[in-house]
C-alpha cells in the first residue's frame, strides 16, 4: 500500500451544518482599497447581501452574487436564527467555486480571531441548527 501524498488531503476540523441565513458580508479593512463590491465609488466596500449556506465552528459557507478572492478578509453580520441582535464575524476566504452563470459564487472562509462573545454566540447557532434538525454537511472536498 502506497501512502497518499499530504497535500492530496483535506482535512476538516468542525462538522458543518445546512443553513439558509441572510447577512451581509463586507469587506475587510486591510483589502478594502483592493477589492471594492461598488465600483462607482472609491472606496466603497459594501455592504453585499448573501446567503449563509452551512455553519461550523470553524467558518462558514457562504452564497454570493459578487466574487471575492481568496485570502481576502471579510466581516459578516448576521443576527442568528432566533436571536435578537446581530453578531460580526471575521472571515478569511479560503475556496470560491463559481455556481452558476448568474454569476453565484461559493465561498468557503474561516473564523478569525473570535472573542469569547462570538465563541458563543457561533456555537449558540450550531445549537440552534442542530436543534432545528439541520443536515450535515458530509461530501468531501479536495483542497
Amino acid at each position: 500500500m502506497s501512502a497518499v501524498p499530504s497535500s492530496d488531503l483535506a482535512v476538516r476540523g468542525s462538522a458543518r451544518y445546512q443553513c439558509g441565513i441572510d447577512a451581509l458580508l463586507v469587506v475587510g479593512q486591510e483589502h478594502a482599497k483592493l477589492v471594492r463590491p461598488d465600483k462607482s465609488a472609491p472606496g466603497a466596500g459594501g455592504p453585499v447581501s448573501i446567503q449563509v449556506v452551512d455553519f461550523s465552528l470553524g467558518g462558514a459557507g457562504l452564497r454570493c452574487a459578487l466574487f471575492f478572492p481568496r485570502l481576502c478578509r471579510l466581516s459578516l453580520t448576521l443576527t442568528p436564527p432566533g436571536g435578537s441582535q446581530p453578531i460580526t464575524l471575521d472571515l478569511r476566504a479560503h475556496r470560491v467555486t463559481m455556481l452558476d452563470r448568474a454569476p453565484t459564487y461559493y465561498i468557503g472562509a474561516g473564523f478569525e480571531e473570535l472573542s469569547a462573545e462570538q465563541t458563543q454566540a457561533v456555537q449558540g447557532i450550531l445549537d440552534h441548527l442542530k436543534a432545528s434538525g439541520a443536515q450535515l454537511v458530509t461530501e468531501h472536498r479536495r483542497a
